[in-house]
């Protein structure tokens, strides 16, 4: 039996109120003041070490406590102890940053003689990713004062957001008694069969980020505006220079993937229009995007069936990612319930010093739901596989963690569309894939457009609330052509995404992962020993820049629109068979 609630106490016990937490998180806070004595002296692997360690030690804290806000949004203890961490992840990057000047100031020939010692070795590419961009840090005091500050005048608005979409609720009738939603639940129910629910939703799902859009607007400014000025005083002139460096990739490497997707977007336009004929109606509205295609047997898969399903899948892919996904679903990993105190999403973190993940979703029986659950083991699996690295060697880029979360939906659908006996089942199918490729072509394309938009205009002025819902409606527009009828102007609102201060610009990479999982998915069947190939190129994520990655074990050059449109290709493979079923 797969349990539908993760265990977290064999972490710190006590959930919130866990004094072993608390305990840990003091021992925490003097490893990190010792620091500022050590750092004072020669660096030396030993130091290197406690950086090491302290690193994976913080982010465990930091995986805990999401794993408490998102499991109960009402759990206020919770919310202390993010400002407590919060304070305390800061006063460690201000002894991180110390550290990246003190490689910094070392001669060349100091620093490639560190690097030659034995235990260094290992770390060579991130000392000198680290050094790099100490070079752009500001000077020592304003650069730990801007650390300070972003705890209440930065990640506090971040903590803002969750506040008020954790307090949202949306009406929806049923069986003649109103009920009120959570955000996830409600957004669950996009996926439904009946246009008349979805439509209602929608309509109560705008309304309720309207009368809250005021607040999100001001929230969504003050995140901008303080990136915006920080990137000022580093000298930094494109909004997306931070965004690429986090994702260790190149302008030239985003602009191709764009472009061809900007080129090959026509077709997949028309599979919506397909869709929406085939749903009945003239032209989708934006609450028809998730729907699936008609089926005289409507979604609603057992939580069971879908772990069984994508274990089964997995392990004909790969024996140990099978048996990953097996732990995971019989150890209490996931918390999959669908209950009224989640917060709205999905994700996986993982714990590093204990070597396992946790994954939060709300599952209820829809094809998305399926795709989510192999979406975040995914996840899980790319950090099984790197579990025995130093913490500091774990830490791989979004753009690659989401080829990872991407690459596992890939498994699924093939599973599903091969297994599938009928006509109408493998067209369902293939248009639940064909609009995945829609999502990651037109949504995700429409949010970074609305970002490089906005802060364009942001960095002249503070944008008012129907500015931001006319610049989300024109980034669809471009996005979707005439595809739809009816758009989502509070986009920018009901995105969790367009809030989070760890990675700006929380978009493209999405789009990244799935074109390169594509890309992937085309030569499983060329490459030969394709499974052992992957896990070696999961387990170097951390220590490469991407482009260097992917040429290392797939020989693509990502700057070049070859590799992109091989991707494409794949997606309009998928769209070739739809075609040729309809007849």
């Amino acid at each position: 039996m797969y349990l539908q609630r993760w265990n977290l106490e064999c972490f710190f016990q006590g959930g919130s109120q866990s004094k072993p937490f608390r305990d840990e998180l003091e021992s925490l806070a003097q490893r990190i003041r010792a620091l500022e004595q050590k750092l004072e002296r020669e660096l030396s692997i030993s130091l290197l070490t406690e950086i090491d360690q302290l690193d994976g030690a913080i982010k465990e804290c930091d995986a805990f406590i999401l794993c408490l806000e998102s499991q109960n949004s009402k759990d206020e203890t919770a919310s202390q102890l993010r400002v407590r961490y919060c304070s305390l992840e800061a006063e460690f990057q201000k002894r991180a940053q110390a550290f990246d000047r003190a490689l910094l100031n070392m001669s060349e020939q100091a620093f490639n003689a560190f690097l030659g010692q034995a235990e260094v070795k290992p770390y060579s590419y991130v000392l000198q990713e680290r050094r790099r961009r100490a070079s752009s840090l500001l000077e020592k005091n304003a650069e730990e004062l801007a650390t300070e500050l972003a705890v209440d005048g930065y990640h506090s608005w971040n903590e803002m957001y969750s506040t008020l979409v954790a307090s949202t609720r949306i009406p929806f009738k049923k069986e003649g008694k109103v009920e009120m939603l959570t955000a996830g639940q409600a957004d669950n129910l996009f996926a439904h069969p009946d246009r008349a629910v979805r439509q209602e939703v929608f309509s109560e799902w705008e309304k309720a980020w309207t009368s809250k859009e005021r607040e999100f607007s001001q929230v969504l400014n003050h995140l901008a505006g303080f990136r915006l000025a920080l990137y000022h005083r580093r000298g930094w002139q494109d909004p997306l220079h931070e965004s690429l460096l986090e994702n260790r990739m190149q302008r030239e490497t985003l602009d191709a993937m764009w472009g061809v997707v900007e080129a090959n977007r026509a077709p997949f336009i028309g599979f919506l229009k397909q869709k929406g004929r085939m749903l009945g109606v003239e032209r989708l509205s934006w609450y028809d995007l998730e729907a699936s295609l008609p089926s005289e047997k409507p979604d609603n898969v057992p939580y069971e069936d879908a772990a069984e399903l994508i274990i089964e899948r997995f392990s004909q892919f790969h024996k140990g990612m099978g048996a990953f996904a097996k732990l995971a679903c019989q150890e209490e990993w996931i918390d999959a319930e669908d209950r009224s105190d989640k917060r709205p999403g999905g994700f996986c973190v993982p714990f590093i010093h204990s070597k396992q993940s946790r994954i939060f979703m709300t599952y209820s029986g829809s094809m998305q739901n399926i795709l989510t659950l192999a979406h975040e083991l995914g996840h899980g699996y790319h950090s099984y596989v790197i579990r025995d690295l130093p913490p500091l060697l774990q830490n791989y880029k979004m753009n690659v963690a989401e080829t990872a979360s991407t690459f596992a939906e890939q498994l699924i659908f093939d599973a599903l569309i091969e297994e599938s006996t009928t006509r109408e089942g493998k067209l369902k199918l293939l248009g639940d894939r064909l609009q995945r490729s829609a999502t990651f072509f037109m949504n995700i394309y429409a949010r970074f457009l609305f970002e490089t938009e906005f802060y364009k205009a942001r960095s002249k002025e503070f944008l008012l609330a129907g500015d931001l819902n006319a610049l989300m409606t024109s980034a669809q527009k471009r996005a979707y052509g005439d595809a739809l009828d009816v758009w989502h102007p509070h986009f920018w609102v009901s995105k969790l995404h367009f809030y989070f201060t760890g990675v700006p610009f929380y978009n493209y990479p999405y789009a990244f992962g799935y074109l390169l999982s594509l890309g992937l998915s085309a030569r499983v069947k060329k490459e030969r020993n394709f499974a052992e190939k992957y896990d070696a190129f999961l387990r170097d994520s951390g220590q490469m820049e991407t482009e260097a990655l992917v040429l290392k074990h797939w020989g693509a050059d990502l700057r070049k629109p070859d590799f992109w449109q091989e991707a494409v290709d794949e997606a309009k493979g998928h769209l070739k068979e739809f075609v040729s079923l309809m007849g």
